[in-house]
């Protein structure tokens, strides 16, 4: 029996052996992930949402996806190719379990898994931490505003993954292609948006052949059942070309006419200063990052080049597309980085950036915003509707509900943008709602004129509706128009929409009555004279403390200068004049334009005492 044979641990070994020191960047990326599920956490209002829900419950109830328009009684003729009916179907089936609660947790994972994927790139481009954290960043304030529960969402997600398998086999050799297929089979029947991923395929197969590749035949077969998987849809070849029809469906007036079709470098005056924060990220790492490709150009790969320019060009011809930018260009962004190679800026990395202190500060930095997001001064800062919470805006179901528990059954005529919450919580059929594939440009166009003096007159002769559903303050020129037309009255108001009733329509509901609107919202009598000499020692726009929003909740109670402006309309000017106060009351004099529309009333009113208070107050 031979002696075991023992040997002391070689230098090697106990390097292996050692435990592995703390990385402190840990904690400013958990951070990072926080904040982004946070600002993936809404509370929902987009226009969108109630007809994709009510496609999901049809095409369930109904075992089938429609061909012709079942929501409206203008296009019920047209051709409805709904290539987002497995979201939709995904969508209605998580409401059923858990309502408007459980949507607004499927929207804080989508962005959560979104923002993951791309720490997933960028981390096989190998740079230091906090460069991953600064490019990251510039993508989620660049991208955070398209956060809504809409397909684009699971959109993004399919093309970051495709760009991951991509970047996997590039930058690491392991080649998972054999995923594409199934990714394009999914993205098929979400949304459109599936033919940019084969745009994605094309660059990668022609840099390929250009740069003289080997395995070119074996990639280029798992590419072609992508593209094929795509004809794996309801509505078959017609679904697979869906994405070209549309394009060719719009024309060049319709892509001016709709602000997200318009091209961001058009929006303002100039480059920088008169854009919201996300054009400007937008504007300045576009702006980076074509110095950083020219600066380091003779290391750039056909492929890089390729998807630089053919995403630059889809975002400059519409800022809807900024969000595919962002996420296909943040790679090439940190590699150029890399590449720079400027001596001053290694060492002012390893000396400064790359310190434990500095991802404290990260971090630190980072739950800082988060409080804001969660206290929702992130956003009303920027004057924007989200709000962080759970849940559904109540003013967005409320016209829908009021229609169907006052069991009103007639046709309607409303604007597109209240169309779907119609459709989904009233159950007839509309007007019109915001699917422009379906509801065709001519009536575009024809909701459009509407909004010209008299075009609601003209609309309501031509569709004799029985229901008008509109929102006060978007739709003015409708409200305009309802002075002159005595046969209407108003009988529901929200902080988002208007419904008048036909005059012999609906008789049993009682019309609308102001007086207990001011008591739902806790408006007293002696109201207006209480809160002018509260607000008189407040502060007015722009001068309240940036700590604030870190434990107060800031408002902006938009729906009561809704409410206001209908009331002054209409010429109830007293009760205008306590919905605008009681509206500045809760935002504490934040903004101005609410003392601007309170002038304008009290101009109205003749009372030039409140009209000089607000010119103080401005």
């Amino acid at each position: 029996m031979t002696e075991p044979s023992f040997t002391l641990p070689t230098a090697q070994t106990m390097a292996v052996l050692k435990p592995r020191r703390f990385d402190p960047w840990i904690i400013p990326l958990l951070a990072f992930f926080l904040l982004a599920a946070l600002l993936g956490t809404r509370v929902l209002f987009d226009s969108d949402l109630g007809f994709h829900l009510k496609a999901g419950q049809w095409i369930i109830q109904n075992h089938q996806v429609p061909s012709k328009d079942p929501f409206t009684y203008t296009a019920s003729d047209h051709d409805y190719l709904d290539i987002q009916w497995l979201y939709q179907v995904l969508l209605y089936g998580l409401y059923r379990l858990g309502g408007y609660e459980l949507l607004s947790l499927l929207n804080a994972v989508c962005a959560l898994s979104l923002v993951w994927i791309t720490w997933k790139r960028l981390r096989l481009v190998e740079i230091p931490a906090w460069t991953v954290l600064v490019i990251l960043g510039v993508i989620l304030f660049g991208i955070e505003i398209r956060f809504r529960a809409r397909p684009e969402m699971l959109s993004c997600l399919f093309l970051s993954l495709v760009f991951w398998v991509l970047e996997m086999k590039e930058r690491k050799g392991r080649d998972l292609s054999f995923l594409l297929p199934l990714l394009f089979a999914f993205w098929a029947n979400v949304e459109g948006l599936f033919a940019v991923g084969w745009g994605i395929l094309g660059i990668y197969l022609l840099a390929d052949l250009a740069e003289g590749r080997k395995d070119v035949i074996g990639q280029k077969k798992y590419f072609l059942l992508a593209v094929l998987a795509c004809f794996l849809n309801p509505y078959f070849i017609r679904g697979f070309l869906f994405p070209f029809t549309l394009f060719k469906s719009l024309s060049s007036e319709t892509f001016q006419t709709i602000q997200e079709f318009r091209s961001p470098w058009l929006l303002g005056k100039h480059i920088f200063t008169t854009s919201p924060a996300y054009l400007w990220i937008y504007k300045a790492f576009s702006l980076a990052l074509g110095v950083m490709v020219l600066w380091t150009l003779k290391k750039r790969k056909i492929r890089e080049l390729g998807v630089y320019l053919a995403f630059f060009i889809l975002s400059a011809f519409s800022w809807r597309n900024i969000e595919l930018f962002l996420l296909a260009c943040a790679p090439l962004a940190a590699a150029c980085w890399k590449d720079l190679e400027w001596s001053w800026l290694g060492k002012k990395q390893n000396s400064f950036l790359d310190k434990n202190w500095m991802a404290w500060t990260f971090a630190g930095l980072l739950l800082a915003l988060s409080l804001r997001v969660m206290t929702n001064a992130y956003y009303v800062d920027s004057r924007r509707p989200d709000r962080f919470g759970l849940g559904i805006r109540e003013d967005c179901v409320a016209p829908g509900l009021f229609l169907s528990q006052n069991h009103l059954e007639g046709r309607i005529l409303n604007t597109s943008h209240l169309g779907g919450w119609l459709e989904w919580e009233w159950g007839n059929k509309t007007f019109s709602d915001g699917r422009l594939e379906v509801m065709g440009e001519e009536l575009f166009r024809e909701e459009g004129t509407s909004f010209q003096p008299g075009g609601l007159l003209r609309l309501v002769g031509k569709y004799h509706p029985d229901i008008l559903a509109f929102s006060p303050l978007d739709d003015r020129a409708w409200l305009g128009d309802l002075k002159f037309m005595p046969d209407w009255r108003p009988v529901h108001l929200d902080g988002n929409s208007v419904i008048y009733l036909r005059r012999g329509f609906g008789d049993q509901v009682p019309g609308l009555d102001l007086a207990q609107l001011e008591r739902e919202w806790g408006i007293s009598p002696d109201l207006p004279g209480r809160i002018r000499t509260a607000l008189s020692s407040l502060p007015t726009d722009g001068e309240f403390p940036f700590w604030e929003g870190f434990w107060r909740r800031p408002l902006d109670p938009r729906g009561l200068k809704s409410t206001a402006y209908f009331c002054a309309v209409t010429g109830h000017l007293d009760d205008g004049e306590k919905f605008d106060l009681e509206a500045i009351r809760l935002c504490r004099g934040r903004f101005k334009d609410y003392y601007e529309q309170l002038w304008e009333i009290s101009q109205d009113a003749h009372q030039q005492d409140l009209s000089d208070w607000c010119l103080k107050r401005l």
